[in-house]
């Protein structure tokens, strides 16, 4: 299930969609991609904006060295370097799914499994619109504060928040990408 160049092919995850029983209209490279995870974005069989997250057999091995390189030079945390693949993206669903829960406005988790090749993919429902660099007026600023608070108060820190992280959902501002988040005790 892997290129030369340590993630897999397009077709490759179209057909581990399809084995996790989610099929799609359209699917292409993220422009964002972070380190030890491939993201795609898709249009799901009902038209719905799909974000798809590969955990391959590199993204153990990414994580423990963006952790360790997080440490030394800013002196910070990252994301539990102990976690594997599997456990990287079950981390990701379960924070997103607490967040939910809690009020947080963010995207809904469609599924998430292991392929046949040992990845592990992780569908994302997401319809919210990026906040774009002309839109930030206070109002956006002040929601975007909103939306960190409602995070706050159900105990978990989003870990990495940025212009990308941040999104529009008609009214509402809301969270994505909480990958690096963290529940606290």
């Amino acid at each position: 299930f892997g290129s030369t160049n340590g993630r897999p092919t397009v077709d490759d995850v179209v057909r581990a969609l399809h084995s996790l029983g989610v099929d799609v209209r359209t699917i292409g490279i993220a422009q964002r991609q972070s380190a030890g995870v491939f993201v795609l974005d898709a249009v799901g069989e009902d038209g719905s904006a799909v974000t798809v997250k590969v955990y391959g057999r590199d993204a153990h091995d990414t994580q423990l060295l963006t952790t360790a390189w997080r440490t030394v030079w800013y002196r910070e945390s990252g994301a539990p370097s102990w976690f594997g693949r599997r456990e990287q993206a079950e981390h990701e669903a379960l924070v997103t799914l607490l967040a939910r829960q809690d009020g947080v406005v963010t995207s809904r988790v469609v599924t998430a499994g292991a392929t046949l090749s040992g990845d592990v993919a992780l569908v994302l429902s997401d319809n919210g619109e990026p906040i774009g660099d002309d839109a930030w007026t206070s109002g956006v600023v002040a929601d975007s504060w909103a939306a960190l608070g409602t995070l706050h108060d159900a105990n978990i820190a989003h870990g990495s928040v940025d212009d990308q992280s941040i999104r529009r959902y008609g009214d509402h501002v809301g969270l994505i990408d909480l990958r690096g988040a963290q529940v606290a005790p």
